[in-house]
């Protein structure tokens, strides 16, 4: 049997190879326990499973530096952890080991949370740099209104693989998504 707790390895893929192994991996099941358990509209659920697969993607290309998410993106994450088995194989598909959550950041104390707005604002940067948007500057009102916006990842817009159902006569754009604001 394969040692899967192994450190995870950061860097060593492109952005396009990043991105497509990361595009591989399949959260239907994480969506499905997101929508049940805590009533996330679809479009909504497609944003976060959209900004959890940046977040991965960035990760995968990056140095080790820590990266901020937004609450949607970490309640994402913490469902995907829950399914120990599928996420396990994942963090070895996508990262070589595991890819741990160290969830105490910016809450130890003054410089620690000084270091976590650095790191949102690092996060944003590369959101920015790399998939055009930012993800701590959104609401979901602000997404879209079908103008110039829309097509960059927006929640209307994705139509994504993992929602467990879809529904194009729901209208949550005009209520706002709570994200961390820093």
């Amino acid at each position: 049997m394969k040692n899967f707790c192994s450190f995870p390895t950061f860097g060593i893929y492109s952005f396009e190879d990043a991105s497509k192994l990361v595009s591989n991996i399949d959260l239907s099941s994480v969506a499905f326990k997101v929508k049940h358990t805590y009533g996330t509209e679809d479009l909504i659920l497609n944003q976060d499973i959209q900004f959890y697969r940046q977040f991965l993607t960035l990760s995968m290309i990056g140095d080790g530096t820590p990266i901020a998410v937004t609450e949607g993106v970490d309640l994402i994450w913490h469902n995907h952890i829950l399914d120990t088995s599928k996420y396990i194989m994942d963090c070895h598909n996508l990262f070589g080991g595991y890819f741990h959550h160290f969830p105490y950041f910016g809450l130890r104390s003054e410089s620690d949370y000084e270091n976590l707005v650095e790191a949102s604002k690092t996060t944003n940067d590369l959101y920015k740099q790399y998939f055009q948007i930012s993800p701590f500057e959104l609401t979901t009102g602000s997404l879209c209104n079908g103008g110039s916006e829309c097509g960059k990842g927006c929640a209307k817009c994705v139509q994504s693989q993992d929602s467990p159902s879809s529904n194009p006569y729901l209208d949550v754009l005009n209520q706002p998504r709570p994200v961390y604001s820093l």
